[in-house]
This record gives C-alpha cells, structure tokens and sequence, in this order.
C-alpha cells in the first residue's frame, strides 16, 4: 500500500546512519517519532514500530502512512513503570512543562508492553523522548540484545534526575559502563555541537578524553545523539 504525499528527506546524520545499516535489520522501534517516516521510505520493506505521544504528532503520520501493514502506531509512552503522567506538547516533554498546553498520557512498562504486543527481535532502537531516555536503557536484558541503538542525550536528562524512576541510571559514563560489554559506543557527528569542528566522520569513538569534552558542553545545553553497537555486528562504516 503506497505511503500518503510522502517526500523523502535523505540528509542528515540520522538518516546516513540508518542507510548504513538498513540492509543489516528487519525491525526498528521508533520512540519519540514525532511525524518522521523518513526511515520507512528509505527502507519500506522492514517492520517499523513507531511510538508517539503527541496527538498532533499522531494524526499528521496516521495521514502519512496510510495504513501501510509494516507500519505499526502506538499512541501511548512507554517508560519503566506503568503510570499516567503529565505531557507537555510545547516541550514535547513530560519532564519540562512548559507553557500550559498538558494533557494526561499513559506509560507503560516497556518490556511488559513489548510482550503483550508480540515485539520482538529488535534490530534497531530509536529514542528522542525529552529525558525519557534512561528509563528506556535501564531495560538491560531487551537493550543487550538489540543490534543498533540510538538516543539522545542531553538536559533533559538532568531533569529527569529531579523525578527519578526505581533502578533507573540518569549518568552517561554509568550507562556506558552498564554495557561496556556488550556494545562500542559513539557519538553521531553533528554540525551545530562544537565538538564536531574537531573530528571527522559520521560517528565519534566515546573515547575517555572525547566524553569528558562532550558532559562539559553539555552543560551548556549542547546535546546530541549516542549510538550504541552490538559489539558481535561487524560495522565498518564508521
């Protein structure tokens, strides 16, 4: 079934990342997708999960996929615990609420959630949920098996850290030792990070000495995308 008035944006990091391994995965669990199908029309032919929370958000993809089997939509947020939360579509955060546009959202234990809807054998982990992030990676034995793994790290974390959830790792340099050994670590190049004007190539090895650069600027609100690979994937675009 054809994707409705749907344009293809291939630029970017993101989406380079994605071609370089697209013929590597069956599967991709998209969290925080926002209205984004860039993924699925670089690569249709994979089963594509994708969560969102902004109702928005929600309506505009609904329109654009039209009604594609290999794209499944889930209204709902999935964190560590089941709970109804707070959501603020101006932050698109449920840690930062800005202006007064909230509404109540469901989340659900995402590995309860996995199983009770059959997901399994990810291939590919997408996460951009506003701090939202470390809740997701406390889900050690679903993470560890997952091939590619990107989130965003930044602020919001710290404000997450104001209304922490149980067993939950809200540290950068704690999560990367978490699974040390099962995944390399890297950050994904982008123009606007200043760290970017000193090194070359899509992804950026988390050296000891690169990490300690990019926790400081994120103190100056300068985030950016980590990804994660399993370290039995022989990934040579780097």
């Amino acid at each position: 079934m054809e994707t409705n008035n749907a344009v293809v944006n291939t630029s970017g990091p993101e989406l380079e990342f994605f071609k370089t391994i697209k013929d590597k995965i069956k599967s991709v669990v998209d969290i925080g997708c926002r209205e984004n199908i860039d993924y699925f029309l670089i690569q249709p032919d994979i089963v594509y999960h994708l969560f969102d929370i902004n109702p928005t958000h929600l309506q505009s993809i609904t329109t654009k996929v039209g009604g594609n089997p290999n794209i499944n939509l889930y209204g709902v947020g999935v964190g560590k615990v089941d709970r109804m939360d707070t959501y603020s579509t101006w932050s698109e955060s449920i840690f930062r609420q800005w202006g007064s546009n909230h509404h109540q959202v469901q989340i659900y234990n995402f590995e309860e959630f996995l199983k009770n809807k059959n997901i399994s054998d990810i291939d590919f982990l997408k996460m951009d949920i506003e701090g939202s992030e470390p809740e997701i990676l406390s889900f050690t034995k679903v993470i560890k098996e997952i091939k590619y793994v990107q989130f965003e790290f930044g602020g919001t974390w710290d404000d997450a850290k104001q209304r922490p959830q149980p067993d939950v790792i809200y540290d950068l340099e704690e999560v990367i030792k978490l699974y040390e050994e099962t995944h390399h670590f890297y950050y994904m190049r982008d123009g606007g990070h200043p760290l970017s004007q000193h090194y070359k190539g899509l992804l950026i090895p988390l050296t000891p000495d690169f990490l300690t650069q990019l926790l400081h600027y994120n103190t100056q609100g300068y985030g950016g995308n980590m990804i994660m690979i399993n370290k039995k994937e022989n990934y040579e675009n780097i």
